[in-house]
Order: C-alpha cells, then sequence, then structure tokens
C-alpha cells in the first residue's frame, strides 16, 4: 500500500511539476513578445506628442510674431496700461 501511495503522489507532483513550467514558460514567452511591443508602442506615442508639441510650439511663435507686428504697425506699446479714471462721484 505504501508503494502504491508513493507512486501516485509522484504522479500528482509529476502533474504539477509540468503545469508549473507550462505557466512560466507561457508567462515568459508573453513577456517576450509583449514587452518589445509595449516599448515600441510606447515611443510612437512619445514620437506623436513630440510632433504635437513642436507643432504648437511653431504656431505660438508665429501667433506672437503677428501680435508684435501688429503693435509695431499700430505704434502700441508692448503692454496696454489699464484707464486709472476714477469712476466715485464726479
Amino acid at each position: 500500500m505504501e508503494e502504491k501511495q508513493k507512486i501516485a503522489e509522484a504522479e500528482s507532483l509529476k502533474k504539477l511539476a509540468f503545469f508549473g513550467i507550462s505557466v512560466s514558460t507561457i508567462a515568459t514567452l508573453t513577456a517576450i513578445i509583449a514587452v518589445p511591443m509595449l516599448y515600441n508602442y510606447m515611443q510612437h506615442v512619445q514620437s506623436s506628442l513630440q510632433n504635437e508639441v513642436e507643432f504648437c510650439k511653431h504656431r505660438t511663435d508665429g501667433l506672437w510674431d503677428e501680435f508684435h507686428r501688429f503693435e509695431t504697425v499700430k505704434g502700441v506699446d508692448s503692454r496696454i496700461k489699464r484707464d486709472t479714471r476714477s469712476h466715485g462721484g464726479d
């Protein structure tokens, strides 16, 4: 009886070891495939955002240039001062 128990335990441990090795192999293969894909995606997102930032900077610089050109044509100072009239009981 003791011999049969040892054989049954060995068989169950074999199945457990096979299952563990299978899971770890699948996890390793998934990581080998997923990590480069994730890196590639993140690089693509970063590149797209960098292009958007460059476009916004270019657009903003153009708007500032146009604003300063408008100021020089109109003869307005860079800073528009507020009117200092008193609003109390004139």
